[in-house]
């Protein structure tokens, strides 16, 4: 008789019984105020011929953190199930024990040591945080959704775009303060191109793998305009972590909507295009020519592999096409290297900015080691020194549709 009730049953608790076969499943939203608010629990009901004589045999099927509940198997230590049963308890019943159960456990006779143990010891906090994570239940979605959300959206984004105002080459600490400072100009389209997977180049931590940052002044006002905490030490400021500072980089250039990265995306060369000046051909650099890495890592092993391009009005590249010679950097000198790094930060021919370890390559600067304030000021400046090509290309552009 209580099986075609329970065929009908659903209570205004959320519990409801299922009957199958010789099972009968149940269904129940977690009690609020609870570490299992918002889940769904499913229990396995087997109903023995002798019923209500004996009590039913009740597991979880779902995963459950809690001190009286077995995580692997789902057994259920609660005394009606077993020495405390009495035929006047119904299925009902026994599910409403169960909820009770899980606001109000017993930790002192655990199935769960790990869940008991937590309890004992007064870490209320820590045993939530454990239940909650378990009672996570995900929407169900298709492989086919995953790839099409992915697919559609990265070749929207090359789609978009394959012609910017800036390219920026590397997503180091230069590359990336540079980036920043152009979030500020909203109208000016920004792509970066960088080779790793992880951007932020040797930027996660400081000097021969130590985790503080060291940074001269003044370039410490790029970190009291990040909030980021240093200790001041007089002539520079030291961050306790290095990784703290390109993290906070990152995310304020990935959040910007006039900036988009491509990680894993090697540049490997220039568009470059003639333009008439003073009555004579110059040279431009128009944009880059891209390629994912692992295929420019394996151009050798591959048949011939194609580029994709993506042009641009000023460029911030690492290996440089057009000059004679660049000496590389000289023998290390903090004082003079970090100086001479940020004044000749430069645009170098039309469309193309150098900064960074880029200026000390070019022009035999000395090495700075382990300083990062003309990194981070370098970058700033190209920023500056790029918008000034923006409006200079403008003003030209200008002046020929008007002797057009």
């Amino acid at each position: 008789m209580e099986l075609k009730e329970v065929a009908r049953s659903k209570d205004n608790n959320g519990i409801e019984l299922i009957p199958n076969d010789s099972n009968i499943f149940l269904w129940r939203a977690g009690p609020t105020d609870s570490p299992y608010q918002g889940g769904h629990f499913e229990l396995s009901i087997q109903v023995p011929e002798q019923y209500p004589l004996v009590p039913p045999q009740v597991k979880f099927k779902t995963k459950l953190f809690h001190p009286n509940v077995h995580f692997k198997t789902g057994e259920i230590c609660l005394d009606i199930l077993k020495n405390a049963w009495s035929p006047a308890w119904t299925l009902q019943s026994v599910c409403h024990a169960i909820v009770a159960l899980l606001t109000d456990s017993a930790p002192d006779s655990p199935l769960n040591c790990d869940a008991g143990n937590l309890l004992r010891a007064g870490d209320v906090r820590g045993f939530a945080s454990l239940a909650r994570l378990y009672t996570v239940e995900f929407n169900p979605i298709s492989e086919s959704q995953v790839s099409r959300a992915m697919t559609s959206r990265y070749f929207k984004d090359l789609y978009d775009n394959a012609e910017v105002d800036v390219v920026i080459v590397g997503a180091g600490s230069a590359g990336l303060s540079c980036a920043y400072e152009l979030t500020k100009h909203p109208d000016v389209r920004v792509a970066i191109i960088e080779q790793g997977v992880a951007p932020g180049g040797g930027a996660w931590l400081g000097g021969q793998l130590f985790s503080a940052m060291c940074i001269r002044k003044p370039a410490h006002k790029l970190m009291d305009e990040l909030n980021i905490p240093y200790d001041d030490e007089g002539d520079m400021v030291v961050v306790k972590h290095a990784a703290l500072v390109t993290s906070t980089l990152l995310s304020k250039v990935l959040a910007a909507p006039n900036i988009k990265l491509f990680n894993a995306t090697a540049a490997e060369d220039l568009i470059v295009k003639s333009k008439p000046a003073g009555g004579a051909a110059v040279p431009h650099v128009a944009g880059a020519v891209t390629n994912w890495t692992l295929v420019s890592l394996n151009h050798d092993t591959q048949m011939c592999m194609d580029p994709n391009t993506i042009l641009s009005k000023v460029m911030r590249l690492a290996k440089l096409g057009l000059i004679e010679r660049a000496p590389g950097m000289g023998a290390l000198d903090m004082n003079s290297a970090e100086d001479a790094v940020v004044d000749r930060t430069r645009e170098i021919v039309p469309g193309m900015v150098i900064c960074g370890m880029e200026v000390a390559e070019l022009d035999g600067c000395p090495r700075m080691g382990p300083t990062f304030g003309a990194m981070f000021v370098s970058g700033v400046k190209a920023a500056h020194v790029a918008l000034a090509s923006l409006r200079r290309q403008q003003e030209e552009e200008g002046l020929q549709a008007k002797t057009a």
